[in-house]
């Protein structure tokens, strides 16, 4: 299964009889053998003769039946010509290069009448020694893609389908841990949601607060200023009234001094 040509491809086998077991084997044989080609410095045929080769000595009548080439390189997101893996291909593998290593067997006979395919790809990145498999994590060994049947009840199933008493037990008990852990991580979610909301409040009253210590400060120094002005306007006025005292004073001698004046 893949969702494009870059991504694993893995063909499952429904309860297979012997000979799409051992192509399975085989492939995977012959997969892992052409990925351990693509080294800095071989010829890009080298992966796909090491593949034909595995399938030869293994299983010669399948060699027939391989696809005639693996994917090319990748490039961007798309592929680059040049760099098909098959077996007339001379071109150098670079260390940083990424290929699609794809390969197959087609048209194989399953029974009277029937015939079917088998693929198997994996996106590798060229290394300096030993090649990076990027989606080594999706299995592809025969005991993981092949899906025996068994009966359950009187109906053919998958193995992995059929459950027993037990595990239908510990499926619940399970299900039962897991809607549990959800609603306390709810709970918690719905508490943290509501001290977000209090620290906002919070943090608004704070700004409403040192909004008035801002103002009442500023009516203060308003405040400050008027009482500057008015004390120096009483101040000034204090200065005129001294003043004319002086210059009364001084006019009042005047007085004395003509008075005497005329009496003479």
């Amino acid at each position: 299964m893949a969702s494009s040509w870059r991504d694993p491809f893995r063909t499952f086998l429904i309860d297979p009889n012997d000979l799409p077991s051992k192509a399975c084997e085989v492939l995977y044989k012959a997969h892992e053998a052409a990925i351990k080609e693509l080294k800095p410095g071989n010829k890009a045929c080298t992966a796909y003769e090491a593949a034909v080769s595995v399938v030869k000595k293994e299983a010669p009548e399948l060699s027939c039946k391989m696809t005639t080439n693996t994917r090319p390189g990748i490039i961007f997101a798309l592929h680059e010509s040049v760099l098909d893996l098959n077996g007339q291909n001379e071109q150098l593998v670079k260390e940083g290069e990424v290929f699609n290593m794809s390969l197959g067997f087609e048209n194989l006979q399953y029974s009277k009448g029937k015939r079917i395919s088998m693929w198997l790809a994996d996106t590798v990145t060229v290394q300096s020694v030993i090649p990076e498999v990027l989606t080594a994590k999706c299995s592809k060994t025969n005991e993981n893609i092949k899906l025996p049947l068994a009966d359950n009840g009187g109906e053919r199933q998958p193995e992995f389908m059929i459950f027993d008493d037990d595990d239908v037990e510990t499926c619940k008990k399970r299900k039962r841990r897991e809607m549990e852990d959800l609603e306390e991580a709810y709970s918690l979610q719905t508490q943290l949601d509501a001290k977000v909301n209090d620290i906002e409040a919070l943090n608004i009253k704070l700004e409403e607060i040192n909004a008035g210590r801002e103002k009442n400060k500023s009516e203060d120094q308003e405040a400050l200023t008027a009482l500057h002005v008015h004390e120096k306007n009483i101040n000034n006025r204090f200065k005129k009234m001294e003043l004319a005292r002086k210059a009364q004073s001084e006019f009042n001698e005047l007085d004395v001094l003509f008075d005497e004046f005329d009496h003479l």
